[in-house]
């Protein structure tokens, strides 16, 4: 009988832990870069404005891909960066565009640029650091 309560005991905390473990990592996942990006994919099917610059916002916060348009012009080719300038100018012009915006034009550019990105790391090769460091050494 103890033998019996003992084991359940063992499963029964075993189950939670591994309960636990789960929902930290699904909480990981829904919280990654990967589906931040998976959002924008989303959004841009969509084509709904809004959907894109929030999914957008919270994918460069996420990614540290800040300000958007800098981190597009160190790893986005001229026709991504050109389409997004176009998206800016439809969004936030102060009178109506003839052309309205086709957001599967943006898609593949921003897909090329973070390909770029991960494997290059973040940062570009031969860039310098906006800011002096901390701490620098006296010689």
């Amino acid at each position: 009988m103890l033998l019996t309560a003992s084991l359940l005991w063992v499963a029964a905390n075993g189950l939670s832990r591994l309960e636990a473990w789960w929902q930290e990592r699904r909480s990981r996942e829904r919280q990654s870069e990967p589906a931040f990006f998976r959002q924008v994919e989303q959004a841009c099917k969509s084509g709904r404005d809004d959907a894109i610059a929030r999914a957008l916002d919270a994918w460069s916060r996420k990614a540290g891909a800040m300000p958007l348009e800098t981190w597009l012009g160190r790893f986005a080719d001229v026709e991504t960066k050109q389409v997004y300038q176009a998206w800016q100018r439809t969004r936030y012009a102060s009178q109506e565009t003839s052309q309205p915006f086709r957001a599967g034009l943006l898609l593949p550019g921003l897909k090329k640029a973070r390909e770029a990105w991960l494997t290059q790391g973040q940062e570009a090769p031969g860039r310098k650091p906006a800011l002096l460091p901390l701490n620098p050494t006296m010689p």
